[in-house]
């Protein structure tokens, strides 16, 4: 016998990305804070400050639209809601980008390219990297991908570790990797936007726009495959799936740059489910026929946050 779930689950995830309505997130180095602006009603504002002289480097979104966030050597974890927490306190580190995986780990780069589990056991996975700055990305199985823009070059990390070259000749300012499998490099030695398979084999450059974001720290896409970066002209752009270009929206402070940018992911199965069925009891205590959607989901309890560097 066909289990439920196998049969509600997908036309659910289904449903939810096409109304699913996800929040954009960026941050601005210079004022160390992160904005957050819906993705449809482009609705929105300050997120939160960090309250330190640190700057704000890197952003990153869990499956469970939760916030991390990497100022000097910390590490911080943001709800949906905004509720701040110190996720991870570092002795030597000076953490710039970081991507979280769907199994909740944590990969962020400080010249080595760190691993935190949600245990909170932390250890390195991959050195020899040349740039300072170097731009994160994961796919859906696990591998890591790193830009070093001074080496020329991306390099891909297995879920076991080991490391390969991926694509050479460019200067990788920001990383993203699609639905598919398939990674995008914003390179701006070159100035334009290049696509490459699973494999490493360049797909697509000369179809893009020009240049279509100006020097950018971070690209990310989000679940209906629109791809998000910084743009000339203080602005942050998206990209459609025919790639077509658009304004999302102006950045609040023209004069200050936009570093890095994630985007909350749709909400996994298990969580969209347990949200959908507490939506309908919602409507029906309420006698309401379409329910809101909140902003924030069930997140998982925090790990414990290691104090030392191995």
């Amino acid at each position: 016998m066909m289990r439920l779930s196998t049969l509600f689950f997908p036309w659910l995830t289904l449903a939810c990305s096409a109304a699913w309505a996800a929040p954009v997130y960026f941050t601005d180095p210079i004022t160390n804070v992160i904005y957050s602006y819906d993705s449809v009603t482009l609705q929105g504002g300050l997120f939160a400050s960090i309250e330190l002289v640190n700057p704000v480097n890197g952003i990153a979104c869990d499956k469970f639209g939760n916030v991390y966030a990497s100022a000097r050597n910390f590490i911080y974890r943001f709800t949906p809601d905004g509720v701040r927490t110190t996720y991870f306190t570092g002795t030597t580190q000076y953490f710039e980008d970081l991507v979280v995986d769907l199994s909740g780990n944590i990969y962020a780069y400080s010249g080595k390219v760190y691993k935190i589990t949600p245990a909170g056991a932390i250890s390195v996975i991959a050195t020899g990297f040349m740039d300072g700055q170097a731009p994160l990305a994961c796919d859906s199985a696990g591998n890591v991908f790193v830009g070093d823009g001074v080496a020329g070059n991306v390099t891909r990390i297995t879920p076991g570790g080991a490391k390969s070259s991926f694509s050479t000749g460019l200067q990788a300012g920001g990383l993203a990797v699609d639905a598919a499998g398939n990674v995008y490099v914003a390179d701006r030695g070159n100035g334009d936007l290049k696509e490459y398979s699973q494999t490493g084999t360049l797909i697509n450059s000369s179809t893009f726009p020009a240049n279509p974001f100006s020097n950018p720290t971070g690209i990310a896409f989000d679940v209906q495959g629109q791809l998000y970066g910084h743009a000339p002209g203080a602005e942050i752009d998206r990209l459609d799936a025919a790639f077509h270009r658009s304004l999302f929206i102006k950045v609040p402070n023209a004069s200050d740059p936009v570093g890095d940018i994630a985007i909350a992911p749709i909400p996994e199965p298990a969580a969209a489910l347990l949200l959908c069925s507490g939506l309908a009891a919602l409507a029906l205590r309420r006698g309401r026929s379409r329910p809101r959607w909140p902003h924030n989901f069930p997140v998982p309890p925090l790990p414990a946050s290691p104090q030392s560097q191995p």
